[in-house]
C-alpha cells in the first residue's frame, strides 16, 4: 500500500503544478459574492466576452488577500495607492478575501470604504484561489490585461516602494498588450 500512497501524493503535486498559472495565460473567469453589493464577475471588467459589451475593458489588478495575513496587510495599502493613481475607467482593483464568515466583519472594517475603482469579493471556500488560480498561499497579485491575459504575477514584498514600481510597470505592460 505505500506505493499507492506515494502515487496519490505525486498525482496531487502534478495536479497543483498543472493548475499554476503563468504570465501569458488567460485569466480564469469567476463570479464571487461582493463584500457589499451584488456579485462581482471578472467578465465585468476584462476579457474577450464582457457581460456588458458597452463597457470598456480595463486592466484588472487582482489581489488575493486575508485579514489574518501580515504580509497582505503590509502590501495592500501600496497596491491600493498605486492603482488609485490610474484612471478608474482604465484600471480596477479587485481584492479577493479568503476570510471566513467569522472574520468578514474584519474585512469590512479594514477595507471600507472602497474607492471608485476598487471591489472586494469574498472567496471563503478558496475555490477561486485554489481551484481556478492554483495558489497554495497568499498574498498573490495578478495583473490582467483588458483582453483577459495575465501580464504579471506579484508575490509578497517587504519593500512597498519596489512593489509599487513593479505594479506600475505591469499595468503599463497590460495597456500595451
Amino acid at each position: 500500500m505505500p506505493g499507492l500512497w506515494v502515487a496519490a501524493v505525486v498525482l496531487c503535486l502534478l495536479r497543483s503544478n498543472l493548475q499554476a498559472l503563468q504570465v501569458g495565460d488567460r485569466a480564469p473567469t469567476f463570479a464571487l459574492p461582493r463584500l457589499s453589493g451584488p456579485d462581482v464577475f471578472l467578465r465585468d471588467f476584462c476579457g474577450r466576452e464582457l457581460r456588458d459589451p458597452a463597457v470598456r475593458p480595463r486592466v484588472v489588478v487582482l489581489d488575493f488577500w486575508a485579514t489574518w495575513c501580515a504580509p497582505c496587510q503590509k502590501s495592500l495599502p501600496a497596491i491600493r495607492e498605486t492603482v488609485a493613481r490610474f484612471d478608474s475607467t482604465r484600471v480596477v482593483l479587485l481584492i479577493v478575501s479568503e476570510d471566513d464568515a467569522k472574520t468578514q466583519s474584519r474585512v469590512a472594517s479594514m477595507l471600507l470604504p472602497l474607492a471608485g475603482n476598487e471591489y472586494c469579493a469574498l472567496d471563503t471556500y478558496r475555490w477561486v484561489m485554489r481551484d481556478r488560480y492554483g495558489l497554495p498561499a497568499i498574498p498573490r497579485t495578478f495583473v490582467i490585461s483588458p483582453r483577459g491575459n495575465i501580464v504579471a504575477l506579484l508575490g509578497s514584498h517587504d519593500n512597498t516602494a519596489a512593489l509599487s514600481g513593479e505594479l506600475t510597470g505591469a499595468i503599463g505592460r497590460a495597456f500595451s498588450e
